[in-house]
């Protein structure tokens, strides 16, 4: 049996030595998969671990690095005084003139009213805008808003307090009065500034004042305009209605309810503001002027036009956020290039504290340029009318010379001036025959006319124009 094994092993020596490498082999094998095996689930079970980990971070709210710290307050500062900055452009145009007002108003130091409200702290040469706002906000708050007399005696208290007053107030009037259309005087500049504070300007209830108002700033804005655009009689009420004529009843008296005398004021105000800005912009004539309803604020609706409705301008300031927008509709006429500058006229006012923005604009041509194309009003030849003339002034050169004709034929006698005229007629004729000979022989695009726009160029349009004006709220 030996013997057979040996032989065996002897006969099969090269099978054996592969089987053995062949071994050797898958046990290496065996044992690097084991070793790989062990190792990947150590990283299984360690991605296992930081997963869960981020999970829990991202659950929790992540902390800033301590050295971050003071980068995000500065950060914070920096876009605190920005926004502040923006904040300010959005309807405060007056802002500078308080800034004045307030640099030169002295106090009284002798009045009680200060020595309480300072306390044990001495009373100072000057207040602060806020500190003004907020002691004449108690005595107003605590004043029915109809009993007018009231309000007034409490103003002219509480301007006794300070020494300077009316000097403070001719500073106030000089930087105020380019901002606004309204000619400031000593009836309306103490008003026009505590409106300008946030308080509402009330004006006694009287309708007078009102009149006074509406009739001073309609007059001076058409001397501001100067001309240069025409206030169509549909629109001579500012948006008002007819004023004074139709918003008179009685002695005089007009129908607007005391309570909307504060959002009269503001709407001509804005009004007027923007219409003295688009005044070198080319427009030609203002047709309409619509204040609108509010969309969305107290009582509005934000359908329609508020016109002279009484007690309705309350309505017409709608609140979004913190600031209130007041739409408005002007209809206007002029050139593509003068409603093209209309629009961005007051789209870059914000640098004067005043947001217009854009809502939409819809044109349509008053003259069709392309009819006169096609009706070949616009050959011209020696002695034809020239379609670049407006047509008005083409009749009245035709008439002028329907005019000289007649004149001519009275003094001379009749057979002379027809051979004059029949003369006339026959150069002329010859005169048409060689230019339209003269431009055959050309190339066409060497021909007069080549190249000119024909439909478009110098067109009257006509642009109805939503806008919306954005003020800070309280202001």
């Amino acid at each position: 049996m030996p013997q057979v094994n040996n032989r065996f092993v002897k006969n099969n020596i090269g099978l054996l030595a592969v089987t053995s490498v062949c071994s050797l082999i898958a046990l290496v094998v065996l044992i690097f998969v084991i070793i790989e095996s062990i190792e990947m689930g150590k990283n299984s079970a360690k991605v296992k671990e930081m997963r869960d980990k981020i999970q829990e971070i991202i659950k929790q709210n992540p902390a800033p690095v301590e050295g971050n710290k003071p980068l995000i307050k500065q950060d914070i500062e920096i876009y605190r005084r920005a926004a502040a900055e923006l904040q300010s452009h959005f309807g405060t145009p007056l802002e500078p003139a308080l800034d004045e007002f307030f640099k030169v108003l002295k106090l009284r130091k002798d009045r009680e009213m200060w020595k309480e409200e300072f306390g044990d702290e001495p009373v100072p040469d000057q207040i602060t805008r806020q500190r003004f706002v907020d002691v004449f906000r108690k005595k107003w708050d605590g004043i029915e808003p109809g009993n007018y007399a009231k309000q007034r005696y409490e103003f002219n208290e509480f301007r006794r307090s300070f020494a300077n007053w009316d000097k403070a107030l001719e500073v106030f009037v000089k930087a105020a009065q380019p901002c606004m259309v309204e000619p400031l005087n000593r009836d309306n500049s103490d008003e026009v500034l505590m409106a300008a504070l946030g308080f509402p300007r009330r004006m006694d209830g009287d309708p007078r004042k009102l009149r006074n108002v509406l009739e001073g700033t309609r007059e001076q804005l058409l001397k501001d305009l100067n001309d240069q655009i025409q206030i169509a009689p549909s629109a001579a009420g500012l948006g008002f209605g007819q004023l004074p004529e139709a918003g008179m009843q009685g002695q005089g008296e007009l129908t607007f309810a005391p309570d909307d005398y504060p959002f009269i004021v503001r709407h001509l105000d804005i009004v007027c503001d923007m219409l003295r800005r688009i005044r070198d912009t080319g427009i030609k004539c203002v047709y309409d002027i619509r204040i609108r309803r509010g969309g969305g604020g107290e009582g509005g609706d934000g359908d329609g036009a508020v016109g002279g409705e009484a007690g309705r301008f309350n309505s017409s300031f709608e609140t979004v956020g913190g600031y209130e927008v007041s739409h408005y509709q002007l209809e206007v006429s002029g050139s593509m290039e003068s409603i093209r500058k209309f629009a961005e006229t007051l789209d870059k006012a914000y640098p004067q504290r005043r947001v217009y923005i854009i809502k939409s604009i819809f044109l349509y041509a008053e003259e069709n340029g392309a009819e006169r194309v096609f009706s070949g009003a616009d050959k011209e030849e020696p002695g034809a009318a020239n379609p670049a003339q407006p047509a008005a002034q083409q009749s009245r050169r035709s008439r002028r010379s329907r005019r000289s004709r007649a004149a001519d034929v009275g003094e001379d006698n009749q057979g002379g001036q027809n051979e004059a005229d029949a003369e006339r007629q026959r150069r002329l004729e010859e005169a048409r025959r060689l230019y339209r000979e003269r431009q055959a022989r050309l190339p066409y695009d060497k021909r007069d006319g080549y190249g000119e726009v024909l439909v478009g160029a110098g067109d009257t349009y006509r642009a109805v124009v939503d806008i919306d004006y954005v003020a800070r709220s309280g202001r």
